[in-house]
C-alpha cells in the first residue's frame, strides 16, 4: 500500500506477479539503471539483446550445465584443467533437453521468451561472428532490459515479480585468469548499494547454488526485513561457453584459442524495492534515485500580492538549485484549500528527501527554510539555498549508510549452539533459530551438512563471505578449525 500511495507501483493489475509501474516509480527505476550505466559506461559498450531466443540456443546452454554438473558429481575436486578437457571432449553425460522446461515462457515451438539466465547464451550464439582474433578482445558489453521468469512463490512488489528490469554485463577475454572481471563487477555493485543505504551480504555461492554452468558465482543479497534478497551476481564461466558455442580467436602466436567468459547481473527492480523497504515508516528514497530530490513549497496566505511574490521566490530557488547544483527539483504551486501541512505530508509519503519552505516572512528576510526528515528545519539565506540543499542531501545519504550498518548489526547473529547427530541431522540446544534473522557461522562442512542445516533451520545456506575470519575458528558442526565464514538466511533468489 505504501508503494501505491507513493506513486511507485500499483499491484492491482490482473496478472499475478506483475508490477504496474507508475510514473514516479518508473522515473526512480530509470535512475537505478543510470547508476549501473555510469558504473559500466567507461569500460563496456551497450547492446540490446532480442526478447526471444531459440530453443536450440538454450539447448546448447543446457549441455554446458549438464557437463559441469556431471563432472562435479563424478570427480569432485578435479582441477580446472580436467574440467576443460571434459568440456573439450564433449563428454556431457546425460543428454540435456528443453522439453518440459520449468520456469520459461514458450511462445511457439522452437521459440521462447528469453529467460533471465538465457541472455548469455543468446549473446554467445553471435560472438563467433564478431570475434576472430586477439585484436577483437577483450569484448565488454552490457544491456538493460526486462527479465522474465515464472513466479513460484508469493508476489512481493518489486522484490519477487514475474518481470523485473536487470542490467547484465558480459566480459570475453583472452586471459587465463578472469577473476579480475568478477572482482571489478562485485566492487561496482557494492558501491551502488552503499549509495542506496542498503544493508547487504556479499558471498561466494557454494557449487550447488552457483549459476548453472558457472565455475563459481559471487552474489550480493540485500537484507530486507530479515530476508536475503539476491540483487546481484557475477559468475566466471571459464571456457565452457566458448567451447560449446564455437567461439575462438587467433592468438598472437597464430594458435587457435578459446576465450574466457564472465557474466554479471544487477537487478534494478529489486534494488528499488530494497531501497524503499529498508526504511521504517514512510518511504524515504535515497537522493541518488529520487525523481524529486528537493520539493520547494511556497506558503500561500490566500489572496493579496504577497502570494505572487512568494511563488516568484520559490521559482527562483528552484532554478538556482537546478542550474548551479544539477538537483532535481519541483515547486508545489498548488493553491486553494490544500494547507501547507497537507503538502508536507504528501511529499514525505512519496519519499522526497528534502523540502524547502518559503513564506512571506522568508521573502521579506531574504531567507528560506531547509527541512530534512527527522532533523527539523533550518533557516538559511536564499542565496545559499543551493549549497545548503546539496549538503543536506549528502547528509541524507550518509545517514542512510549509517542506518544500514546498524541494521546489519541488528539482523546478523551468530548461529546458536548446533550439534551434528550421528545420523547426519543437525539439532540445536535451544530450539531452531528464529527465521527473522541472518545467521553467521564458521563452516568447513560438505554439501550434505549444509543441506542438514537448511532442513533443521528452514533457512538457505547463502555461501561464504568474501571476508574470511582472520584466525581459525571451530566449525559450528564439526569443531574443526576453519577460516570460512558462512551465512544462513531466508532467501529470495
Amino acid at each position: 500500500m505504501a508503494l501505491q500511495i507513493a506513486g511507485i507501483v500499483d499491484t492491482r493489475y490482473g496478472v499475478k506477479g506483475c508490477d504496474f509501474l507508475l510514473p514516479y516509480g518508473l522515473a526512480s527505476l530509470k535512475l537505478v539503471e543510470h547508476l549501473a550505466r555510469d558504473a559500466l559506461g567507461e569500460t563496456h559498450d551497450e547492446i540490446r539483446l532480442p526478447t526471444f531466443v531459440s530453443e536450440d540456443v538454450l539447448r546448447k546452454e543446457e549441455r554446458v550445465v549438464a557437463r559441469l554438473r556431471n563432472l562435479r558429481e563424478r570427480e569432485a575436486g578435479e582441477d580446472l584443467g580436467d574440467l576443460r578437457q571434459v568440456l573439450d571432449d564433449g563428454d556431457g553425460g546425460t543428454a540435456a533437453t528443453t522439453s518440459g522446461r520449468d520456469g520459461i515462457y514458450r511462445v511457439r515451438d522452437g521459440l521462447l521468451l528469453r529467460p533471465k539466465r538465457g541472455s548469455l547464451a543468446a549473446l554467445c550464439s553471435m560472438l563467433p561472428l564478431w570475434i576472430r582474433s586477439h585484436a577483437d578482445l577483450p569484448f565488454r558489453a552490457f544491456h538493460a532490459a526486462p527479465a522474465f521468469e515464472v513466479l513460484r512463490g508469493r508476489h512481493v512488489p518489486l522484490l519477487q515479480s514475474a518481470e523485473r528490469t536487470v542490467v547484465e554485463a558480459f566480459v570475453v577475454e583472452a586471459c587465463v585468469d578472469n577473476h579480475a572481471a568478477v572482482e571489478a563487477a562485485v566492487e561496482a555493485a557494492q558501491r551502488i548499494l552503499y549509495r542506496l543505504g542498503i544493508s547487504f551480504l556479499a558471498t561466494k555461492r557454494p557449487d550447488w547454488s552457483s549459476r548453472p554452468g558457472a565455475w563459481y558465482t559471487v552474489a550480493i543479497d540485500a537484507l530486507v526485513n530479515g530476508s536475503a534478497v539476491q540483487v546481484f551476481s557475477s559468475s566466471s564461466l571459464d571456457q565452457a561457453y566458448s567451447r560449446e558455442f564455437g567461439i575462438t580467436f587467433e592468438g598472437e602466436d597464430g594458435d587457435t584459442q578459446y576465450p574466457h567468459v564472465s557474466s554479471s547481473s544487477l537487478d534494478c527492480s529489486r534494488l528499488l524495492g530494497a531501497s524503499v523497504a529498508v526504511v521504517p515508516g514512510p518511504i524515504l528514497l535515497p537522493p541518488a534515485i529520487a525523481p524529486i530530490q528537493v520539493i520547494v513549497v511556497p506558503i500561500f496566505r490566500g489572496g493579496g500580492g504577497g502570494d505572487e511574490a512568494v511563488l516568484a521566490a520559490a521559482l527562483r530557488v528552484r532554478d538556482d538549485l537546478e542550474r548551479s547544483r544539477g538537483l532535481r527539483c519541483r515547486v508545489d504551486s498548488r493553491m486553494g484549500r490544500r494547507r501547507p501541512g497537507q503538502k508536507f505530508a504528501e511529499w514525505e509519503l512519496k519519499g522526497v528527501p528534502l523540502r524547502i519552505e518559503i513564506g512571506q516572512r522568508e521573502v521579506a528576510e531574504g531567507t528560506v527554510v531547509v527541512c530534512r526528515r527527522a532533523a527539523g528545519g533550518r533557516t538559511v539565506p536564499a542565496a545559499e539555498a543551493a549549497e545548503a540543499a546539496a549538503l543536506d542531501l549528502e547528509a541524507v545519504e550518509r545517514d542512510l549508510s549509517l542506518a544500514s550498518d546498524a541494521r546489519w548489526s541488528d539482523l546478523v547473529r551468530m548461529l546458536p549452539g548446533a550439534r551434528l547427530e550421528a545420523g547426519g541431522e543437525v539439532t540445536f540446544e535451544g530450539g531452531a533459530p528464529d527465521p527473522g534473522f541472518v545467521y553467521e557461522l564458521a563452516f568447513c562442512g560438505t554439501e550434505r551438512m549444509a543441506e542438514a542445516l537448511e532442513r533443521a533451520t528452514g533457512l538457505t545456506f547463502l555461501g561464504y563471505s568474501l571476508k574470511m575470519y582472520r584466525g581459525d575458528r571451530a566449525c559450528a558442526l564439526t569443531g574443526k578449525p576453519t577460516k570460512n565464514r558462512a551465512f544462513l538466511a531466508t532467501s529470495i533468489s
